[in-house]
């Protein structure tokens, strides 16, 4: 019974330290469990943590770079302009040198132009050019950044100085009722920018053209007196000279005709004076001899006949004289060539065009350059950020008349004396 009983307790302690047994993978299970759930809330909590601080950092870096341009400045440099003048002649400006980068006022060594869109600008060549500089400094955590600033610099005509005029003479003298046309008095008009300018008949409607006018209004060369002329010049700019020169008209010389003043030694009956009625005269005078007459002693002595009379001894027919004029030559009027005719190829600007500063491709109107040049921008390419304007052009040929003048050139002759 004893030995029963033994067996039984010991067959009970056995079957609890199974059951024992039995649980112990449940509990170190669970513990496993449990340490992984709280591993998993560490790293949970370290990337919280990371990504909060990594967050923040993007953001200092991020507010840094956003400052890092706050005192920096693009400035156009005292010699320079936005609008620059344009030029007769090629003349080639470098981007870079038109700008100068300030930091807080001033220059900083590391606040500096890296690339430009475009390098050089041409002043001959008149329109816009939109310069995109990209500029790097330092920011407040020591990183580099970069930013794009634009300028917009125009090529523009700023011409002010006048065109000038020269004259042949300063007064010119003409005949009266001679042709006379006033542009053979002009030597040269010319302009600093345009060059030689020619004459049209009347303004020009379209503003930028260069021309110059004669007013002859106040000439009348039919009546002598002196008259004024007006030339008046303008050049593309708008700027205008004027010059005036005298016109001489002289009165036309009559053609003398004869004196009338003859010259005549007897006036008057033209008789010579030398009358008759001369005592002793020269004629016969007969001396009677003494000799007897047949008539009866009657002596007739001789006397002086007084009876015959000596006529006049210088009777000669008198004479008229008159002083004419002999003409040589008669008047004539020569036409003098002051300037051959001659053609003239002109070219005329009947539009304009605008041309791409980076690839020169022509467009009607900067509104189609402007989508051209962002399209490219869009992908980051700057080359196409200016432009220019060019004319367009048609040519034809003008054909000019010479230019004349007549000289009224007088009779030639010479003074006679005729007598009759």
């Amino acid at each position: 019974m004893y030995n029963k009983n033994r067996e039984d307790v010991t067959n009970m302690k056995e079957t609890e330290k199974r059951k024992e047994t039995s649980n112990k993978p449940d509990d170190s299970k669970k513990k496993k469990q449990k340490w992984f759930i709280i591993i998993i809330c560490f790293v949970l909590i370290a990337g919280v943590a990371e990504f909060g601080y990594l967050s923040s950092q993007s953001k200092k870096k991020e507010e840094a770079q956003k400052t890092a341009f706050d005192n920096v400045a693009v400035e156009v440099k005292d010699d320079y302009a936005e609008t620059i003048p344009l030029t007769s002649e090629e003349k080639i400006l470098k981007t870079k040198d038109l700008v100068e980068i300030l930091k807080d006022g001033k220059a900083d060594k590391n606040t500096k132009i890296t690339k430009v869109s475009k390098d050089t600008i041409d002043t001959s060549k008149e329109g816009g050019y939109i310069i995109t500089y990209t500029i790097e400094t330092i920011d407040s955590l020591g990183n580099k950044a970069t930013k794009d600033y634009k300028k917009t610099f125009t090529v523009t005509n700023t011409d002010e100085v006048a065109p000038v005029i020269k004259l042949n003479k300063d007064t010119v003298e003409i005949t009266e009722g001679d042709a006379y046309d006033p542009s053979g008095n002009i030597k040269s008009v010319k302009d600093d920018f345009d060059g030689n300018i020619t004459k049209a008949d009347k303004k020009p409607d379209e503003a930028g053209s260069a021309y110059y006018l004669i007013d002859s209004s106040k000439l009348d060369t039919s009546k002598a007196g002196e008259y004024k002329v007006k030339v008046t010049a303008a050049d593309k700019a708008g700027n205008e000279a004027t010059k005036e020169f005298t016109v001489k008209v002289k009165a036309k010389k009559e053609d003398k005709s004869s004196s009338n003043g003859s010259t005549n030694s007897n006036s008057g009956s033209g008789k010579n004076n030398s009358t008759s009625g001369s005592k002793n005269n020269t004629g016969s005078s007969s001396k009677n001899n003494g000799t007897s007459n047949s008539n009866k002693g009657n002596t007739s002595s001789g006397s002086n006949n007084s009876g015959t009379s000596g006529s006049s001894s210088n009777n000669k027919p008198q004479q008229n004289c008159t002083t004419v004029w002999v003409q040589d030559s008669a008047a004539w009027d020569e036409t003098v060539v002051d300037q051959a005719a001659w053609d003239e190829t002109v070219t005329t600007r009947v539009g304009d065009i605008v041309v791409c500063n980076g690839c020169g491709q022509e467009f009607n109107s900067y509104e189609e350059w402007d989508k051209h040049a962002g399209s490219f921008a869009s992908q980051g390419d700057w080359s196409h950020g200016g432009y220019h304007v060019d004319g367009r052009y048609s040519t034809s040929v003008v054909h000019h008349d010479a230019i004349t003048h007549v000289v009224h050139h007088e009779a030639t002759g010479h003074y006679e004396q005729r007598c009759s």
